[in-house]
Formats: structure tokens, C-alpha cells, sequence
């Protein structure tokens, strides 16, 4: 309980993180004087930051899940401060590569650390109560979203926020201890024989990025330029929408933990995906309603489908084989975005790149029905038997005298 606590808090500075720059990059491209396509260039750009994302959660199989969520937070930190300050577009994008890195890093290493530390009932749940933390954490971006109607440079103020967060990040990992699968004895292990696992996790990773990351982050865009809200009005509206999700993590993670990861997982995923690409084709009470159900349903797949990257791999390779996972997610992010910008931009509309876009993870809940093995409710020795403790040697019998 002590870990998930200080998980639980860390897990807001991540959330803010995670999700300022789809946020506020509607208000900076106004500020730089660029369209819709540029938009998507930038967002799918920052997403080459997943290789620094690799790098910190290898050495954290090697140096400690700890000090590389540290690590990690205090580049997230550091590099937004300076994209803030950025006189021009390149050197706000070139933070947020950096951003994206140390972001990526702290998410997986979270996971991490919550599917080492809790018992095998309960890992799912966990992660869903850990998901609804990192949601606050981008609440918070988004009730402070209407600085950016004060002045065209407003927006800027969002980026120096976290230097209130940094003496907070220190002392929070300071109190947490290292992960108790990683202090004790692990045998080293190579990814050899562990290919089809990672493969598989990554395939589905791209999938649902595809659709994933154009929907949360030009929704704003959308609700700017085709319905025509202010900051405050966008911020009221992605509130209002995304809180009822919290609703569905929670749940999902019950039932994940319970039913089992395949089914729930699978069901979120195309459901929620058709609700939330069918926002984007009406407005009114229509966008409203598909929107926060559409919200509900998908939020579900996050503790249900996401567990399945710490669980599916041994100790020692499993921040590495996380980190190449969150690269294929990303590489899905920069298609989505870049095929839904320039589909929005050509054809005037997102219903088109939306229903494009969709069916990454409407391929993906096939996926995981067909090739998903069911994990809940086992220990991740069982799953990974490289980690179990060999038993002692029986002491030799007392020689005859």
C-alpha cells in the first residue's frame, strides 16, 4: 500500500506530462503562425523521443527501477521548462522529443514497479487505480488550460508549472523503496526466446496508437477550428467527457483481475474505439454523448491490456522489453497523427481521418482474442519461469558412524 501511494502521486506529474503538449499545441501554433499539418508534424515528431525511453528503462533492469523513475521525472521536468521559454517551433519540438523520452520511461517504469510489487489478484486493479491518477495528472493541465485565451503567449505558462513539481518528484522517490522482484536475487537473462511475446505486444501497441494518439491529441483542434470553442469552452468539454472515465478503469481493472485480461480487453478496445471515432462525425448532444460513453468504455482496455507488457517478461529484461514496446506505440502515434492531420487538412473534416485511423484497434481486438494468452490471477514467476527461486538443496543425510 505504501508503494501504490507514492506510485499513486508520482503517477499525477507523469499524467501532466503526458498530455500538456496535445493541450496547448493548438494555442502554440497560433502563437508560430502554423496549420493543422504542421500540428501533426510536431506531435508525431516528439515521439522519436522513445528512444531515450529505451535507454533509461534498460538501465533500470541494471541500475534500479528507482533511480531511472528519478531520472526520468526530472528530464520530463527540466526539458519542459525549456520548450516553454522556446522562441520558435523547432525548439519547442526538440524539448518535447526529450519530454516524450523521459514521459514514456516514467510511465513503463510505474508499471514496472506496481506489477513486481502487488499480488497476482490484484495487479490489474492496481494498474487501473494508477491510470485514474495519471488522468488527474492531465486534468490538471486541462482546468489550467484557459491560461492560454489570456495572451497569444500564454500558453507558456502551462510549461513552467513543473518546477513546483521537481522538490516533490526528489522526495516522493526518495520514500519509495526499490522494487522487492528486483532487490532480490534474478537471473540475467538474453531476449533470445522471448521474441514472440515482444512481437506480439508490439504489433498491438502500434495498433491502438494509430487511433490513440490522433484522437486525444487533435480532438482540441477539432472542437477549435469544426465547433468553434474557446480554451475554456475546449477545457470544459474535455473535463466534463474524460472524467466519467475514471469510471471505467476502475472497472476495467476489477474485471480484469476477475473475468480475465482477453475478453475485457478485446471488448474496450473496438467498442470504445467506434463510440470515440463517432464523435468526431456529429456535434451537439450526439458528440457529447458518444464522446463520455465512448470514453467510459475504452479506459477499460488501459488496465486490462497494458499489464500485459510487465507481466509477459522476466525481471531482468523486463524494463528493456518495455521500452521497445513503448517505441512500436510511438511509432504508431507519428502514423495516426500524420495520416490524420493530413487527411483533416485535405478533405476540411476529421470524420474521415478519424474512421481511417480506426481500424488499428479494431484489428487489434482480434489480436488480442486470438493470440493474447490469459494472465490474470497468476504470479509472474509462473508466467516467467527464468524468476523462480530454485529450492534448497536438501541437507546431506548424517553419515553412519
Amino acid at each position: 500500500m505504501r508503494v501504490l501511494k507514492l506510485l499513486a502521486v508520482l503517477s499525477l506529474v507523469v499524467g501532466y506530462h503526458g498530455t500538456l503538449l496535445s493541450q496547448t499545441m493548438t494555442f502554440a501554433a497560433d502563437e508560430f503562425g502554423v496549420g493543422t499539418r504542421t500540428e501533426g508534424t510536431v506531435l508525431a515528431a516528439a515521439r522519436i523521443g522513445g528512444v531515450l525511453a529505451v535507454a533509461l528503462t534498460t538501465l533500470a533492469d541494471r541500475h534500479g527501477r528507482r533511480r531511472m523513475l528519478l531520472v526520468a521525472l526530472l528530464v520530463c521536468v527540466g526539458a519542459t521548462v525549456l520548450g516553454g521559454v522556446s522562441p520558435n517551433l523547432a525548439g519547442l519540438t526538440m524539448a518535447q522529443i526529450v519530454v516524450r523520452g523521459g514521459w514514456a520511461a516514467s510511465f513503463v517504469l510505474v508499471g514496472v514497479i506496481v506489477a513486481e510489487e502487488m499480488p497476482s489478484g490484484g495487479r490489474a486493479y492496481a494498474f487501473s487505480l494508477l491510470g485514474a491518477c495519471t488522468a488527474i495528472g492531465a486534468g490538471i493541465a486541462i482546468v489550467m488550460l484557459p491560461l492560454a485565451d489570456l495572451a497569444d503567449w500564454s500558453w507558456r505558462l502551462l510549461y513552467a508549472f513543473p518546477l513546483l513539481m521537481a522538490p516533490l518528484v526528489v522526495w516522493l522517490c526518495r520514500l519509495l523503496p526499490e522494487s522487492r522482484r528486483y532487490a532480490r536475487a534474478h537471473e540475467r537473462v538474453s531476449m533470445a526466446g522471448h521474441g514472440g511475446r515482444l512481437w506480439l505486444l508490439a504489433i498491438a501497441a502500434l495498433l491502438l496508437n494509430i487511433f490513440v494518439a490522433p484522437q486525444t491529441q487533435l480532438r482540441n483542434d477539432y472542437l477549435q477550428d469544426e465547433r468553434g470553442l474557446s480554451a475554456a469552452a475546449i477545457s470544459l468539454f474535455v473535463i466534463l467527457v474524460s472524467a466519467p472515465g475514471a469510471i471505467g478503469l476502475v472497472a476495467g481493472g476489477r474485471l480484469a483481475d476477475t473475468v480475465g485480461r482477453r475478453v475485457v480487453g478485446a471488448f474496450s478496445v473496438v467498442v470504445g474505439t467506434a463510440l470515440l471515432g463517432a464523435s468526431f462525425m456529429m456535434g451537439g448532444v450526439g458528440m457529447w454523448v458518444t464522446a463520455s460513453v465512448g470514453t467510459v468504455v475504452f479506459a477499460a482496455h488501459a488496465p486490462s491490456v497494458l499489464v500485459y507488457g510487465p507481466e509477459l517478461f522476466p525481471t531482468s529484461l523486463r524494463g528493456r522489453a518495455n521500452g521497445i514496446i513503448s517505441i512500436t506505440a510511438m511509432v504508431g502515434s507519428i502514423i495516426g497523427l500524420v495520416v490524420a492531420s493530413r487527411l483533416a487538412d485535405d478533405y476540411g473534416s476529421y470524420a474521415i481521418a478519424m474512421a481511417t485511423v480506426a481500424a488499428g484497434p479494431l484489428l487489434m481486438g482480434a489480436l488480442i482474442l486470438l493470440r493474447f494468452p490469459e494472465t490474470a490471477r497468476q504470479e509472474l514467476e509462473d508466467l516467467n519461469p527464468e524468476d523462480k527461486i530454485p529450492a534448497p538443496s536438501p541437507a546431506p543425510a548424517p553419515s553412519p558412524e
